[in-house]
Parts: structure tokens; C-alpha cells; sequence
């Protein structure tokens, strides 16, 4: 959200001279403008796996990584 800020205080249009993309989107990047593309973090899966690591006294075994997702909007030119 700072850097859509600042690239409006420098005159940049985004999508337009600007392609953005945020990490770890939040809710509120929907609703600002443009509405900002993000990768959401699987955060119930993480969780759920973090306790299981906590309370589970089996041997710990590699398990999948839990995937990001991206949700495409305004702020990196594409469309979707």
C-alpha cells in the first residue's frame, strides 16, 4: 500500500509505468486503487501444521509445503 502512496506522489501510473505485485496480501488490498495484486499465504494450513509439530511427539517427517496463491487484480497489468 506504501508503494502504490509513492508511486502516486511521483506521478507513476500503476498498472501503467508501474507493474506491482505484494506478498503476503491482506484483506484490505482489494479495495485500494488500483486494487493490488497479492500472493496469499495458506496461514490455516501453516497454522494446523505448526501445531501438529507442537503437540504430536511422533518423529518429525518432511511433509508438502503449503502453497501461496495468487490472487491477480488491477496493480500488475494483467488481466483476471
Amino acid at each position: 500500500v506504501g508503494v502504490l502512496a509513492g508511486a502516486d506522489a511521483a506521478g507513476l501510473s500503476v498498472p501503467d509505468q508501474l507493474a506491482l505485485i505484494s506478498l503476503d496480501g491482506t484483506p484490505d488490498s482489494a479495495y485500494t486503487a488500483p486494487a493490488l495484486t497479492v500472493t496469499e499465504q495458506p496461514l490455516r494450513a501453516m497454522a494446523e501444521r505448526a501445531v501438529r509439530l507442537l503437540i504430536d511427539d511422533a518423529p518429525r517427517s518432511p511433509e508438502p509445503h503449503a502453497a501461496a496463491s495468487l490472487v491477480v487484480r488491477r496493480s500488475c497489468g494483467c488481466s483476471g
